[in-house]
């Protein structure tokens, strides 16, 4: 719910921005992604203000698909996260590796490969979101 998002996702990054004078935020995300996310671009442009963040925000990467995602990771010898390499690569647009813990993910099955994959992880990150929203 839009509670507990605010908690755990969207305070900290706004506590972070206001913290550091942040006057730009690139967002690492794709339009394919989400309908929302497409129609706040299609709307405002590809860099514009946000009145949720405070700030400018620009979308680099709005029109690049995962394997544009992939083959940067590869031309640039960065790390690929390794449960990418559990997965097959059809897949790969479909998973989401995430620094947060959005319930509304857990809530559509989305956190269900980091479940099966990382049982122990999952559990640990499970009650530290319990305790931070009780």
């Amino acid at each position: 719910n839009d509670a507990e998002d605010e908690l755990t996702i969207y305070g900290p990054i706004k506590e972070t921005l206001k913290e550091h004078n942040i006057d730009l935020e690139f967002i690492g995300l794709r339009i394919e992604e989400s309908k929302r996310r497409k129609m706040l671009i299609l709307k405002y442009g590809p860099i514009h203000q946000s009145i949720k963040w405070n700030c400018s925000v620009a979308w680099p990467m709005r029109y690049w698909k995962a394997a544009d995602c992939h083959a940067y990771i590869d031309d640039h010898k960065l790390i690929l996260h390794p449960l990418y390499l559990k997965t097959k690569w059809q897949e790969r647009d479909k998973i989401r590796v995430s620094w947060s813990w959005p319930i509304w993910c857990e809530n559509r099955g989305a956190l269900t490969l980091l479940k099966f994959e990382y049982p122990e992880l999952f559990r640990k990150l499970r009650e530290e979101f319990d305790c931070l929203v009780h």
